[in-house]
């Protein structure tokens, strides 16, 4: 897995997140006892990329392969995206029973809890993997080389 794959990845997480924390915090959610600070935001967002490589930690430690994100694969993809919502909804159960936020109107809900919170757990994992992968893929300076993938094979 090449080095400049790894850093694309973290900051592109990095980015989908802020972005997502930054946008929907706002609209969507009433404050408890988490105040709303350009702090906290930045807080969430680095534990929110936290929790994503440690998603990619535990897909790469089940396919048996560090490099996975490079060659993903829609198992691989569905694990993280799994992974993700299970681990946001216990974020969210903990967090709305412990007064930390709640959630306006607008935010959409299943079974009490924010759907568009367990959704970015695991969309802030698995995209950032798509985007680089095509930007690799796409970019003559960026191109995979063989030595760069599990087995040997560019994609």
């Amino acid at each position: 897995m090449t080095v400049r794959f790894v850093l694309f990845a973290l900051l592109a997480s990095s980015a989908i997140h802020a972005v997502w924390e930054f946008v929907q915090c706002a609209p969507l959610y009433i404050e408890g006892r988490f105040p709303m600070t350009l702090t906290n935001m930045l807080r969430v967002t680095l534990a929110d990329v936290g929790l994503s490589a440690l998603i990619y930690g535990a897909v790469a430690l089940a396919q048996r392969n560090v490099a996975w994100g490079q060659q993903p694969n829609r198992r691989g993809m569905v694990a993280a995206m799994a992974i993700g919502a299970v681990l946001a909804a216990g974020i969210e159960w903990h967090a709305l029973a412990n007064d930390r936020w709640g959630y306006s109107s607008w935010m959409p809900t299943i079974v009490g809890l924010g759907l568009l919170p367990i959704l970015q757990l695991g969309a802030g994992t698995v995209l950032p993997l798509w985007i680089g992968r095509w930007i690799f893929e796409t970019s003559p300076r960026g191109r995979l080389k063989a030595s760069d993938t599990p087995g040997g094979r560019a994609g």
